[in-house]
């Protein structure tokens, strides 16, 4: 006798949140044996293969056998023969336009086939024939996920979420049994897991949740507004990218670049204080990151928090001691803080991991200037401008330092003044 559609409805619902159940049995009970479930997995396999056997004998004498049809179609399915399971389908959907868990089985097919295109207008003809149903929606938006169109993703895995909650229907029984057959059903669109990242779990009640994979399209879809946001930062717009990258954070709250490159369009934006909260951030989310710290003590270093600063940079050096820019802006603002003896430090430091520091020997020059030491700035400085003879604030330094040693340097300074 064949199967009336709401019936047929039923048992598609049951089909395809029985995984769900399944996990949610499987972790109140102590787990079996390899062996054991290496048989159990054997007689799931001869179990389909019997189903599949009696529904072609049935389908032999009664062609349109709809039930028939569609159990076979989904047995194809569980045994990866997809083709077989499309046919089915698509006999059961010129017998009946309007069935949903024919085009969900088939959408399922098609993902399996790498279809993608043909699984998205499957699910989509299901979420139209029933729009409660919570597994099209979130098959539709791993669909969508796997193409990369991740915001699309995220407003059908929310969609799935919503109606999941809205359902509220009572715990459903693995088995699926009627007056013919008894189905004890693994995975609704085959082996698991049915779709790319599909990480369902389940409550106390059997329900599915999709929390998690939200969160997961959630992530994608942070990593695409944070590439948006650089794409901004290198253009020089940095209140876009601001804006950008707030989105990409709230989309995902450990987003380590997010944070990161906020703090850094927040600098170039002069809203220090904002740059230093972001730059912590990043340090609580990445506490081995030497550049956090780094461009944090920049930012102190911009709020005359000079003590603070020092600190900071001090923990750039500790994680990454080869880096000649960390020495340079702490040696700088140790000068701020007319600590020079500590700023010369840095700033030979600096020199010592980059011999072509142009800036470390120009302000070195000025510490040991500060300090009349003039021999040493005059060094410094004739080093600077060999670096870069355009540059006429070194020039004007070595003249002045010249002029104040006096005697033979005098000529020289005037030659230095003449350039």
């Amino acid at each position: 006798m064949a199967t009336s559609r709401p019936a047929l409805r039923e048992k598609t619902d049951v089909l395809a949140n029985a995984p769900a159940v399944a996990k949610s049995v499987a972790a109140s009970a102590k787990k079996p044996p390899v062996s054991h479930r290496r048989m159990s997995s054997q007689r799931q396999a001869l179990d389909l293969d019997n189903l599949i056997t009696i529904c072609t004998q049935k389908i032999a004498t009664n062609s349109g056998h709809r039930k028939a049809l569609f159990i076979r179609a989904n047995s194809y399915l569980k045994k990866r023969l997809y083709r077989e399971a499309i046919e089915d389908c698509n006999q059961l959907m010129e017998m009946d336009p309007e069935n949903a868990g024919a085009y969900y089985v088939r959408g399922c097919a098609y993902e399996k086939l790498g279809l993608i295109d043909n699984s998205i207008s499957d699910f989509s003809r299901v979420l139209e024939i029933d729009p409660n149903h919570v597994n099209a929606a979130y098959a539709r938006g791993a669909c969508e996920n796997r193409k990369g169109n991740f915001a699309q993703a995220i407003d059908f895995y929310t969609m799935a979420l919503a109606k999941d909650r809205m359902a509220g229907s009572p715990p459903m029984k693995i088995g699926v049994e009627n007056a013919d057959y008894i189905i004890e059903s693994t995975d609704a669109c085959g082996d698991t897991p049915t779709l790319p990242g599909r990480t369902m779990t389940v409550d106390g009640r059997g329900q599915v949740k999709f929390s998690d994979v939200l969160k997961r399209a959630n992530r994608n879809d942070a990593s695409r507004l944070c590439s948006l946001g650089l794409d901004c930062r290198k253009k020089g717009d940095f209140a876009k990218a601001v804006d950008y990258y707030t989105q990409s954070i709230e989309a995902n709250r450990e987003n380590f670049k997010a944070v990161f490159n906020r703090g850094f369009a927040y600098d170039k934006l002069a809203e220090y204080t904002l740059a230093v909260k972001d730059y912590s951030r990043a340090i609580e989310l990445e506490p081995t990151n030497a550049y956090a710290f780094y461009n944090r003590g920049i930012a102190l270093d911009k709020q005359g928090l000079y003590d603070d600063a020092i600190s900071s940079f001090t923990m750039a050096i500790a994680l990454q001691s080869n880096k000649p820019d960390f020495y340079h802006n702490r040696g700088f603002a140790y000068r701020k803080k007319k600590d020079y003896r500590h700023a010369v430090e840095d700033y030979s430091a600096a020199v010592a991991l980059c011999p072509g520091h142009f800036k470390a020997y120009y302000n070195r020059g000025r510490m040991y200037e500060k300090l009349n030491e003039y021999a040493k700035a005059e060094t410094d400085y004739e080093k600077a401008v060999s670096i870069d003879s355009g540059n006429l604030n070194a020039m004007c330094r070595l003249a002045i330092v010249q002029e104040k040693m006096g005697g033979d340097r005098l000529a020289k300074s005037l030659e230095n003044f003449r350039r």
